[in-house]
């Protein structure tokens, strides 16, 4: 069962929207790379590509949220 906390971990961002997903993102990457170092001696190198996809959701997601301004020269 614990090791199912990674993979619920990626998939919370998927759940939520609004003004939310930013932290959310933020606080299960950061999560994620905590629970990935912590168990790195057994079984937390695994957990790699999740926290890859992790890492690019959240960035993809700030991103997302940026607006781009153009002036006019």
């Amino acid at each position: 069962m614990p090791l199912l906390i990674p993979v619920a971990l990626t998939a919370l961002p998927l759940l939520i929207r609004g003004r939310a997903l930013i932290p959310v993102s933020v606080a299960t990457t950061v999560t994620l790379v905590v629970f990935v170092v912590i168990a790195s001696a057994s079984i937390g190198w695994f957990y790699l590509p999740a926290l890859a996809a992790a890492v690019a959701a959240a960035v993809s997601s700030m991103g997302s949220h940026t607006r781009l301004q153009v002036r006019p020269h």
